[in-house]
């Protein structure tokens, strides 16, 4: 699809503007300091220290520091315009000779593909050059050139290598297409050989010539068997079973004569490997355990002769070494610097292998020594470590090798730096990500840097620098009688003490209020006689139904449903009101989770019935909370008879509850139900199909409407109509039985559905072969299935007129709130809370009152309640007028983006010749004036843009229209018009219908 920019009315320029609605900030609790984030040290490459870091109002992003003292930098590297991109980490870095440096990023996102991509950059400011690859290994030198596990944009999987740009990047060793399925993993460079391990249905080991040519294989494995490999003396040592050895250190020079068992330490089947096996290249270290020594640290050059066991500290047959151990450690030469845990006291030893070279250069007074936390790194000539003990967090050493010159770099004090990890040498400081809580310097996990021998420890890179907010992160929000209710947090979570409580707010600030301290989330089940009713646990009162007026004097314990015990369940998070009573689950433990009600006082609190008799369950949520039909609340009960979950009614009364199946369904579980006033749809499960039925109360209108959905089908009642999902997509499924194909998948699009409204629901398709991915809307036909978006989540209705507020995405705003009438043109960015590409991640709740509520981040309160006010929402129209025609099928012209100042919609051109030259023309009048057997619906249309159709016979144009205020209101109309390709003298035409299209000010 070609996409042609252009400047809507005479290429009036584009102003930025302030957000089109004022948001309010309705609470925000503001402590002094910065935000928190979370750095993780990738490494240096190119003079520059890389990062992953998470700050509080950025999520995870790529950092770079371009010289001590410097500020952090953001890389944003942009893949898709249409994907939401949550997360991006580092995963490598490395800087070729001719200073390049190459990033493989990860993805979180979900129409990445693939989610690792390979990028070259000469510096933080530099755009990232895409290599047009993915990657899934690390990146290693051999000369000039990067060497990778590389993904093409197919999914196959080769040996790539590249020198930072795009036509340098390229397939080296060429996997025969057989192998295309199978993954490469441990990939070594021995001599002019990949030395790499190979699934493809058989696991193996195998060389290959680094020119390519044919792949040898060196060694079966088995896949069961554990597997570690490293370097040593030029060759791949590395650690795996076989029925005839056991497991026991192997060696391969990446010949089929060159590889084999290094020396078996018990003999036959049997196994002395333990675990660890860490090189440099020249020797290897792991733990073995063999008869007569028990359980030691030993050593190898990648010979026989050369495969020893270091020195015992405990002699004999006892072990040196406790069994739980894990081998962590790092190089200073030739010597392993490492952990010996023990049950007394624990160490940091050095070995070379020898009496004379192996010391002890730490103990711990505390057996509890971290050892699988000690993160060693080899750095300015020597090891950088952290070590900790119960009570003292992990703090951050230094060691030259020797007792004398082993030191600690950052006393570990709870209000100090510690838990370090990630040990760097850059510029003249040993930098480390390290935790800070209490600091006024900075918060979370920062970069830290010291000096060696000056006693000196700043801070390097603060990745969250702002206001440091304590957010609320409201959720939940239940709306009634002018007032929402949702649960929330005071003060920070986790580390900080934060507390979970229930909130109460009339969408002003004035309003906002706290209704008492709960240590689980609260969940509302309805009102009842202006109160609302919800479920929580508190540390003074317990866990059990509580009511409130809005006030926090009048909120108190309703009944607690399990008063002999210490945790209480209550299942599920919605009740169903018939009546003067709500009609919830919850279990007492003595009769299992079953059916109660409540009118709002504890006397009028009471289970219906025992459906089930004991402890075990006879109700369950697993089909969808109690619900109301008519006279009645259903619910999904367990059959005494049968013991399946099944669809049960109750009018209040023990007598009045019944099973409420035909025959049809005695030997089918009910699962998904959801009812629209006037009819019930419930899915069944027999025999392993799933089927759809419909119901209005009696058994006579109970049918069977739909079979063979999918095993967790959507089940959305639309207009009496339902929207479910079968295996290759959502259908519309009639009482009758007529069924209709709303849009198409596969298995591997995950589809769900975010949200609906009176008129529409919507669907997301994510990812999926040869499928557009995205947000769609539809009306319960497939005509009135249309796609509105790229990415969405999170949807609400705005109330009973149709519109519904989603989070919404796109590359240059982030993830922002969006709103939606379930048309291409209806949907846009109702505004920026963050301005730019960062994102608000905002979950809108619902309607209160007359304004509308939603959880957003920012970075002034970070992540708090907002509210804006429905009646501020902009207003527009886009109308199609007439038909097009001289092409088949008949070319259209629609509208996408909102019609709103300032903003940047799309007219989008479908149906003309293929490679046609197309261009779309602009009037402020209408007309309807013949040419030959089609119809111009301009009056005096000026040119406005001019481009060609791709192949499926499809342009858009990205219009920006300008922000002046003397064109809200007016009409614009809009028509394309196309020329076929070769076309001779006399052109046949083709021309789309028109738009009016009426501007709104934001």
């Amino acid at each position: 699809m070609t996409f042609t920019a252009l400047t809507l009315l005479f290429l009036v320029p584009v102003q930025t503007t302030s957000p089109p609605i004022e948001t309010s900030n309705i609470h925000t609790q503001v402590y002094s300091g910065l935000v928190d984030a979370d750095a993780q040290i990738v490494g240096v490459a190119g003079g520059m220290l890389w990062l992953n870091g998470t700050s509080s109002f950025q999520g995870s992003r790529v950092w770079c520091l371009p010289a001590l003292g410097a500020a952090p930098q953001n890389i944003v590297a942009p893949i898709h315009s249409a994907a939401p991109i949550v997360t991006s980490e580092l995963q490598a870095v490395l800087a070729l000779p001719d200073g390049t440096v190459l990033l493989d990023v990860k993805y979180d996102g979900e129409l990445v593909r693939p989610p690792r991509r390979l990028f070259a950059t000469t510096g933080p400011t530099s755009n990232l050059v895409d290599l047009g690859v993915g990657s899934q290994s690390d990146l290693f030198l051999v000369g000039n050139r990067a060497y990778f596990e590389g993904v093409d944009p197919d999914g196959f999987v080769d040996l790539w290598s590249t020198d930072g740009t795009p036509a340098g990047t390229q397939v080296e060793v060429d996997l025969p297409a057989h192998f295309v399925d199978g993954n490469v993993l441990d990939v070594h460079v021995i001599g002019q050989r990949f030395v790499f391990r190979w699934l493809d249905g058989s696991t193996r080991l195998v060389a290959v010539p680094i020119t390519g040519g044919q792949i040898t294989p060196l060694m079966a494995l088995d896949p069961t068997a554990p597997f570690v490999d490293t370097l040593a003396g030029g060759k791949v040592v590395f650690a795996t079973g076989t029925p005839a050895t056991g497991v026991e250190v192997f060696a391969t020079d990446g010949t089929p004569q060159g590889t084999g068992i290094l020396k078996d330490l018990v003999g036959g089947p049997g196994s002395s490997f333990h675990n660890g096996l860490i090189g440099n290249g020249n020797v290897a270290y792991f733990l073995a355990n063999v008869s007569g020594l028990g359980l030691e640290l030993w050593r190898t050059d990648g010979t026989t002769a050369g495969t020893v066991a270091t020195p015992e500290l405990v002699p004999g047959p006892s072990s040196s070494f406790p069994t739980f151990t894990t081998l962590t450690g790092t190089f200073i030469g030739d010597a392993l610097v490492h952990v010996l845990p023990g049950f007394i006291d624990s160490k940091v030893r050095i070995t070379d292998g020898t009496p004379a070279g192996t010391l002890t250069l730490a103990t711990g007074t505390n057996p509890s020594l971290k050892h699988d936390k000690v993160h060693f790194k080899s750095v300015a000539g020597g090891v950088a470590f952290n070590i900790g003990f119960i009570g003292v967090s992990p703090a951050a050493w230094y060691t030259d090798g020797t007792v004398a010159g082993t030191q600690l770099l950052v006393p570990p004090v709870p209000t100090g730096v510690n838990d370090a990890a990630g040990f760097t040498e850059y510029g003249s400081k040993i930098v480390y990500r390290a935790l800070s809580m209490g600091s006024s310097v900075a918060s979370g996990y920062q970069v830290w840097g010291s000096v060696l021998g000056a006693g000196t420890t700043e801070l390097v890179a603060n990745l969250g620098q702002g206001p440091l907010s304590a957010s609320s992160s409201p959720a939940d929000l239940f709306s009634a009688a002018g007032r929402g209710y949702f649960s929330g947090q005071l003060g920070f979570p986790l580390i900080y003490g934060g507390k979970s409580t229930f909130f109460a707010t009339d969408s002003t600030p004035a309003g906002f209020v706290a209704l008492g301290e709960f240590s689980l989330p609260s969940d509302v089940l309805g009102i009842i006689d202006g109160r609302c009713v919800f479920k929580a646990e508190s540390p003074s009162t317990g866990t059990g139904l509580y009511v409130t007026d809005g006030t926090l004097a009048g909120t108190k314990l309703l009944k607690d449903v399990k008063p002999a015990g210490d945790v209480e369940l209550l299942e599920g998070d919605a009740g169903a009101q018939l009546g003067r009573y709500l009609y919830f689950l919850a279990n007492d433990v003595i009769h299992g989770v079953e059916l109660w009600r409540t009118d709002g006082t504890a006397l009028g609190t009471e289970m219906v019935i025992d459906l089930y008799p004991g402890s075990l369950d006879g109700a369950s949520n697993s089909g969808g909370q109690p619900l109301v039909l008519g006279d009645y609340v259903y619910f999904n009960g367990r059959s005494p008879t049968t013991n399946k979950f099944q669809l049960w009614r109750t009018d209040g009364t023990a007598a009045g509850t019944s099973n409420f199946f035909s025959a049809a369904l005695v030997d089918k579980s009910v699962y998904t139900f959801a009812a629209d006033g006037e009819r019930l749809w419930f899915r069944t499960v027999g025999s392993g199909v799933h089927d759809l039925w419909s119901t209005t109360g009696t058994e006579a209108s109970t049918t069977l409407a739909a079979t063979g959905l999918s095993a967790f089908s959507i089940v959305v009642p639309l207009g009496g109509l339902a929207v479910a999902s079968r295996d290759d997509g959502a259908i519309a499924v009639s009482p009758d039985g007529s069924i209709e194909q709303l849009l198409p998948w596969s298995l591997d699009s995950a589809p769900d559905c975010i949200g609906s409204t009176d008129h529409h629901v919507y669907l997301r398709r994510l990812f999926d072969l040869g499928l557009e991915p995205g947000i769609w809307a539809t009306d319960g036909t497939a005509a009135g299935t249309v796609r509105i978006a790229d990415h969405g989540d999170h949807l609400e209705p705005l109330g009973s007129g149709g519109l519904a507020i989603f989070r919404g995405f796109d590359v240059d705003h982030g993830s922002e709130p969006w709103i939606t009438d379930g048309t291409p043109q209806g949907t846009h960015r109702l505004f920026d809370l963050v301005p730019g590409p960062g994102s608000s991640a905002p979950i809108p709740l619902g309607r209160v009152g007359s304004r509308f509520l939603l959880q957003a981040l920012s970075v002034e309160f970070g992540t708090e309640l907002h509210s804006f006010a429905i009646a501020d929402i902009p207003t527009y129209a886009v109308e199609s007028l007439g038909v097009g025609c001289g092409a088949s099928p008949t070319p259209q012209l629609g509208w996408s983006g909102g019609a709103l100042l300032g903003a940047s919609p799309m007219a989008e051109v479908r149906g003309v010749t293929p490679l046609g030259l197309c261009q779309l023309y602009l009037s402020s009048l209408p007309s309807a004036t013949a040419l030959g057997s089609c119809v111009v619906y301009l009056a005096d249309p000026l040119p406005l843009a001019l481009g060609v159709a791709d192949g499926t016979g499809a342009i858009d144009f990205v219009l920006a229209v300008p922000q002046l205020p003397a064109l809200a209101g007016l009409p614009l109309y809009l028509q394309a018009l196309a020329v076929a390709p070769g076309s001779p003298l006399l052109p046949s035409l083709e021309l789309t219908n028109a738009l009016e299209v009426v501007l709104a000010a934001p």
